[in-house]
C-alpha cells in the first residue's frame, strides 16, 4: 500500500491592469496508483514590488518552474 503526493500546475493566468500571475496548483493523493484526493490551491505573483524609495523591485521567481518563470 503505497501513497504518493504529486503536484501539478492546472492553470496559468496574467490578469488584472498590473498583470498578476495566478497559478492554481493541484494537490493529488494516491494510493496504489488510484487518485484518492485532489485539492486546488491557488496562489498570485506580482511582477515587482516598491521598496522604501519608491523604486520597482522585479519579484524573485527563481523557486518557481521553469514554466512559470518565463511567463513572469
Amino acid at each position: 500500500m503505497a501513497i504518493t503526493k504529486e503536484t501539478s500546475i492546472a492553470q496559468i493566468e496574467v490578469v488584472g491592469e498590473h498583470k498578476y500571475v495566478q497559478i492554481a496548483e493541484d494537490i493529488i493523493i494516491k494510493e496504489d496508483g488510484t487518485e484518492i484526493s485532489r485539492t486546488r490551491h491557488r496562489r498570485m505573483l506580482e511582477c515587482c514590488t516598491l521598496d522604501n524609495d519608491k523604486n520597482k523591485v522585479d519579484t524573485d521567481v527563481s523557486g518557481e518552474s521553469s514554466e512559470i518563470q518565463g511567463i513572469c
